[in-house]
């Protein structure tokens, strides 16, 4: 690579770095990383509030200026929704939250692998604890009579009776 390679490589990595500090006054950029450093989660040069952000910017941020924001946002929905304010959840993150959900984390979500979005699910809310798993069963009435005398008899809500007869099979 010759100087001139060198110097030019210099030039734009001075204008991408320009770019980014005067992206990192912007509100939005803020408003998400401010409530994010309150909460522990990321470490940055701004002042930490409570206050809650949109999830419209939490993906600006995520897509403009710092990506880790895309790790923590299944986490933060899953376990923190209160964080944030959102009337709908765009279609990528509704799939990777309901994956979580069922316990079948598969999708990236905007280029993010699994492993390092699942990684900050134990770390919010109530810690080292990954969420329930949602599974539904349809027993005819026969079975939830003998569910319902099963849990009077072991002195359990139904759902722990289950959780019961499973872990000692």
């Amino acid at each position: 690579m010759n100087s001139i390679e060198k110097k030019e490589i210099i030039r734009k990595a001075k204008v991408k770095a320009q770019h980014l500090k005067q992206l990192r006054k912007d509100p939005r950029y803020l408003q998400v990383i401010g409530r994010l450093k309150h909460e522990g989660l990321l470490e940055a040069d701004v002042l930490s509030h409570r206050r809650k952000f949109l999830i419209e910017e939490a993906l600006w941020v995520g897509e403009h200026i710092e990506p880790r924001v895309f790790e923590l946002l299944p986490a933060i929905v899953i376990k923190r929704p209160g964080m944030m304010l959102f009337e709908k959840l765009p279609e990528d993150l509704r799939k990777v939250v309901n994956a979580i959900k069922r316990g079948q984390p598969t999708d990236r979500f905007r280029n993010i692998d699994i492993s390092s979005y699942s990684q900050w699910i134990p770390n919010l809310g109530r810690k080292g604890k990954y969420p329930k798993a949602t599974k539904t069963f349809r027993f005819d009435l026969e079975d939830l009579d003998r569910l319902r005398k099963l849990s009077i008899k072991m002195g359990l809500n139904e759902t722990e009776t289950i959780r019961s007869l499973l872990r000692n099979s």
